[in-house]
């Protein structure tokens, strides 16, 4: 497992319609209008951001975490507009077992556009081929279709039902957890030999 290759280097992930770089605290004014959207936190542990305030100190945990390895989080930038309208983050690093976990969050304004799948895509690509990682895990609650969907997409295998796996306004909630190998990943990537 190569985590220099993440902390140190600082990718930036290229696409067609997206920029993938390093989330920081001047993006504060972009990303709280994404997390103070009430829907699209709902299924967030911590809920919707109510004010600048909620969001800048998410942004310098954020930092924290870079700082001590433990998470990376890359804003999602639409090149059009070249606006930060989400993040996709890399976490929960185990390098006896060479795996890690990803989130990912985008704006409702684009939902539905296979943004958060194109994003997390390149996110696995680059983990598998240059954080060497073997395993990379997601989860969502279980009422949130929409991550599900996008786990599907990405070639991710249901692996089960956490059961009140996360406190959520007073509540516990399920969640679904999506894992996906190397492997699969790479042979998903190949051509289709005809």
């Amino acid at each position: 497992m190569n985590l220099d290759s993440l902390f140190s280097d600082q990718p930036v992930l290229e696409t067609e319609r997206l920029v993938l770089r390093r989330l920081n605290i001047y993006d504060a004014a972009e990303y709280h209008a994404v997390a103070s959207d009430p829907l699209v936190s709902v299924h967030l542990k911590k809920g919707h951001h109510t004010g600048m305030d909620e969001t800048l100190r998410f942004l310098e945990t954020v930092q924290t975490k870079f700082t001590s390895r433990k998470a990376y989080n890359w804003g999602v930038v639409e090149r059009e507009s070249e606006m930060v309208i989400g993040r996709v983050n890399l976490f929960g690093f185990d390098p006896d077992n060479e795996s890690g976990e990803m989130g990912f969050v985008i704006s409702r304004a684009h939902w539905n556009k296979g943004l958060s799948t194109e994003a997390a895509s390149m996110v696995l690509d680059y983990s598998f081929r240059t954080v060497k990682l073997n395993r990379v895990i997601a989860r969502c609650n279980e009422e949130n279709i929409g991550s599900e969907r996008v786990m599907q997409k990405l070639g991710m295998q249901y692996e089960g039902l956490l059961r009140e796996n996360v406190k959520i306004n007073g509540q516990f909630i399920n969640q679904k957890q999506y894992a996906i190998v190397k492997q699969n990943f790479n042979r998903k990537k190949e051509p289709a030999n005809v």
